[in-house]
This record gives C-alpha cells, sequence and structure tokens, in this order.
C-alpha cells in the first residue's frame, strides 16, 4: 500500500490544507514528530487529513498540540492515545 510521504504531510500542514489519502498509508510515528516538531508552524486550520489508514500506534500522550488535529474517514491500526493531551480544538 502506498505511503503519504513526509513532504505532503509538512505542505499540508503549512497551508492548512486537506490531505486526502486516498486509502494511502500514514506512519503514526511520522504524525507524531510534525506534532511535535513543527507545532509552532502548522496553520490555524490543522494538520488534516481525510481517507488514510494511520499505521501504527499514535502516542499523543502528554502532548500539547496547539493546532486542530483531524482524521475525516480515517482508520487506524490501533486506537490513538491521547492521555493529558491538549488540543486547540478539534479532538483527535
Amino acid at each position: 500500500m502506498a505511503e503519504i510521504e513526509e513532504a505532503e504531510l509538512v505542505s499540508g500542514g503549512l497551508r492548512g490544507a486537506v490531505i486526502d489519502g486516498a486509502g494511502r498509508t500514514v506512519s503514526a510515528g511520522l504524525l507524531r514528530r510534525l506534532c511535535h516538531d513543527l507545532r509552532d508552524r502548522i496553520d490555524p486550520r490543522g494538520l488534516r487529513l481525510a481517507n488514510a489508514v494511520v499505521a501504527g500506534s499514535l502516542d499523543l500522550t502528554g502532548f500539547v498540540v496547539p493546532f486542530p488535529l483531524r482524521f475525516d474517514g480515517c482508520a487506524f491500526d490501533s486506537a490513538p492515545m491521547v492521555e493529558g493531551r491538549r488540543a486547540s480544538s478539534s479532538p483527535a
């Protein structure tokens, strides 16, 4: 199965665009890293994924995510871990 590349995620996040995964996978580890490393650069509309499969365990435990994080029509290998996570508006 094809993967959503880091460059596509970063570009979409910086522009606030919806990234349509069209059934492609995205690494949970990559999403976690981007939520941490780019937290001050993501567009106020947030990081928005549609129709993707999140591969691995998305662990945002204890994270402060200052932008919306949306997963519309996405599937997860396992339930995201968000204990202690603080978000600006949209739940994971």
